[in-house]
């Protein structure tokens, strides 16, 4: 299944937002292991992602990284 992550944050030069969750897909809420958002521009970010169809719930949140630190 074919998720689609998308939040308005404004950031400054430096930072990036990322998204990691229960699933192995999203790191296992291993921040090392989320994936990273894409910048689209305005505050907007966005970040495409396959899920297999077995999976019926998981959780996830975002969270910033601002020159490799991860702030939460």
């Amino acid at each position: 299944m074919k998720l689609i992550f998308n939040i308005n944050f404004h950031t400054i030069w430096g930072q990036s937002l990322h998204v990691t969750g229960s699933v192995s897909e999203l790191g296992n809420w291993e921040p090392y292991q989320a994936k990273a958002m894409e910048y689209k521009g305005e505050g907007n970010w966005s970040l495409e992602l396959e899920l297999p169809n077995d999976v019926i719930s998981f959780e996830y949140r975002y969270f910033m990284k601002s020159n490799e630190k991860m702030i939460f």
